[in-house]
């Protein structure tokens, strides 16, 4: 069997030899009889080399290993494929890059909601949700594209890849102040043509302050008009040269620098204020405080949600103003708590849930309670699940009640038209419980609706009558006070009737 030792030397000597005669050539008689393991079988020294190669594997050898003892040839593979994929992008490039590569890829569409904002959205492969995106494109020459978090993208080429798609702007914010930075202008040229947009306060511009709360929302908003602009030039107007970032600026987007003043409001909450808040929303659900990934989970999740909430008020030179956007509302900000606190419920002990107390421990009886008086049976799982959706999903106790109800319906056929909001199964056996209660001298709160006797006469619409027959079959009415006296009253008719009693 070969070694792993001498299998290299192989390798290392069939690499020599293809790099020295070509992988056509043939190996002569002599190179046949001085060769250092057998070739007879081989017709070319390429065929020679794969052979090398393959038994290099075989011995315990790895692909990298195989680029250290075959230089020449791994030099030779990796200089094709570069060839190829650049080849491959120059032709993309020469047709449609930006087209291709970003908006059919991605499925980039303008979207527009029901308050008439406009955005990017676009699909990332392997994915089917819808979410925003955002487009920038640097002041280089030629086309190339980046991708989400750079995962997919065009091979690289003599061109500078200087269109970037992202689901994240802070990427998009970072290469735009690494841009500026690089240019001739620095920081300042962006700066001229954010106060000439109309985006950003003279005592911004002035102070040069890009940590300026209107630099941030100003970049920002500009960022998903140029997006819009970039999307909307392709898809309508058939543009295949996507025009640039610096040029939107400063020709393209007519902002509020000649005849209108817009002014951005945006909320973003510190770290230590989002804790508080998770801590009060944890404590009163949970009945504990949340934990630190709680605390970054709510964090990280809050900051996009506000990133993406601006409102903007335009107004023109007439004094006539347009508000567009909204910002975070509460219900936002309970919503997206809801969805931490949704996860921790899901993961959480239930003994220890309940023994919290807090308002998931509440609403989980109050699920089990509803549930019961309406001939429904589920577990306290089944409950804490319906209480942990509940706050992921945004909805209250009521969504769990009408599931509740559609299943009651189902269960009981015979009074399903019967069975609402406001009238229980429970309800509607109320005159079979008291009717047990009363003749097998029970307390009627101790009977359960899922008592058998009770299932049976709502499943079945058992009459009054017939249910009285089956009460007095169950052996629990022998031992009544009733029972007895009725004994007692037949046995004294009986006697009465043969003239041994008065």
């Amino acid at each position: 069997m070969t070694t792993k030792n001498q299998a290299a030397g192989w390798l290392e000597w069939a690499d020599k030899q293809l790099a020295a005669n070509g992988g056509n050539s043939r190996p002569s008689n002599w190179d046949k009889a001085t060769a250092p393991f057998l070739i007879k079988a081989y017709t070319t020294w390429q065929e020679v080399y794969d052979a090398a190669e393959a038994e290099y594997i075989r011995s315990g050898g790895t692909e990298e290993e195989v680029a250290v003892h075959a230089p020449v040839r791994t030099k030779s593979e990796v200089s094709k494929k570069k060839k190829v994929a650049a080849t491959a992008a120059e032709a993309l490039a020469e047709v449609d890059p930006f087209g291709e590569e970003a908006v059919k890829k991605y499925g980039l569409t303008v979207d527009v909601d029901e308050n008439g904002n406009q955005s990017i959205k676009g699909i990332v492969p392997g994915t089917s949700d819808s979410v925003p995106m955002y487009l920038y494109t640097s002041t280089s020459t030629g086309i190339g594209v980046k991708t989400p978090g750079d995962a997919v993208g065009m091979p690289k080429t003599t061109k500078d890849d200087n269109v970037y798609v992202e689901t994240d702007y802070n990427i998009i914010r970072n290469q735009i102040l690494k841009d500026a930075q690089a240019s001739p202008n620095g920081l300042n040229g962006l700066l001229d043509k954010l106060y000439k947009s109309g985006v950003i306060s003279k005592a911004t511009y002035d102070a040069k302050n890009i940590s300026a709360p209107d630099f941030a929302k100003g970049l920002q908003y500009l960022v998903t008009q140029y997006s819009i602009a970039a999307v909307n030039d392709y898809s309508i107007y058939g543009n295949k040269a996507v025009n640039t970032f610096d040029n939107f600026m400063s020709t393209d987007f007519k902002g509020a620098g000649s005849t209108s003043k817009t002014t951005y409001d945006m909320v973003v909450t510190n770290r230590q204020d989002a804790a508080d808040e998770a801590n009060q929303f944890f404590m009163q659900y949970l009945g504990r405080s949340a934990t630190k990934s709680e605390h970054d989970e709510y964090f990280k999740q809050l900051n996009a949600a506000e990133k993406k909430a601006i409102r903007y008020t335009t107004t023109t030179s007439e004094g006539n103003s347009v508000t567009k956007g909204e910002l975070l509302t509460e219900t936002d900000r309970a919503l997206v708590l809801g969805k931490v606190a949704g996860n921790a419920i899901s993961g959480s002990d239930i003994d220890t849930l309940m023994k919290a107390g807090g308002g998931a421990a509440q609403d989980v009886d109050s699920i089990l309670a509803y549930a019961r008086n309406y001939g429904v049976k589920i577990s306290r799982d089944q409950a804490t699940k319906y209480v942990a959706d509940n706050l992921r999903e945004g909805n209250n106790l009521e969504a769990t009640r009408a599931k509740i109800i559609e299943i009651s319906r189902s269960n009981y056929k015979n009074f399903s038209d019967k069975i609402t909001k406001d009238v229980s199964v429970k309800e509607l056996a109320s005159n079979y419980v008291y009717q047990k209660a009363d003749v097998l001298e029970l307390n009627p709160e101790a009977i359960d609706i899922f008592d058998a006797d009770i299932q049976d006469a709502i499943n079945g619409n058992i009459s009054m009558t017939d249910f009285n027959v089956r009460l007095r079959q169950n052996p629990g009415w022998a031992k009544t006070k009733n029972a007895r006296e009725e004994a007692a009253k037949y046995a004294s008719s009986i006697l009465e009737s043969f003239g041994l009693q008065a």
